[in-house]
């Protein structure tokens, strides 16, 4: 291999004397972890992707701005445990709930209570499939001067 065959490989790999390109990994958007809030990061992002019809970008960072907020705010939260009897495999149930009450609501979290709606209309008699949904003026203004997303 000569200095310009080197210069020119800078940026490939050599395999079985062919040359490849490395290419950038596709974006998953909506992978957000194993995170105690994962779940509710994946829900939110679901339920703006099909019932706000928010790109998978925007979708993904405005539920990582929910997961955030809620991990914050919960962090002050008093939380209450319990541990069941033993089942006769000798298995436990774990359980935990926390509340926090009197908190602000921050842009994230009002979009997360407007998203648990929307995902539970059909339970309250609202047709899904008729019903368009929108953000109010303000979260829309708030959701367009977001950072650009990068992709």
């Amino acid at each position: 291999m000569t200095v310009t065959d080197d210069i020119i490989m800078s940026n490939a790999t050599l395999v079985n004397n062919t040359t490849e390109t490395n290419k950038t990994p596709a974006i998953n958007y909506a992978d957000f972890g194993k995170g105690r809030y994962s779940p509710l990061m994946e829900d939110c992002y679901r339920v703006m992707v099909k019932y706000l019809k928010l790109d998978e970008a925007h979708a993904n960072k405005l539920a990582k701005l929910i997961g955030t907020d809620f991990g914050q705010a919960m962090q002050q939260a008093e939380v209450n445990g319990k541990v069941s009897k033993p089942s006769k495999d000798g298995k436990i149930n774990l359980s935990e709930s926390g509340k926090l009450k009197g908190l602000t609501a921050t842009n994230p979290l009002s979009l997360k209570h407007a998203l648990q709606w929307i995902d539970e209309a059909n339970t309250h008699g609202v047709s899904i499939g008729l019903t368009k949904w929108q953000l109010n003026e303000a979260l829309t203004e708030w959701v367009t001067d977001m950072a650009p997303v990068s992709k």
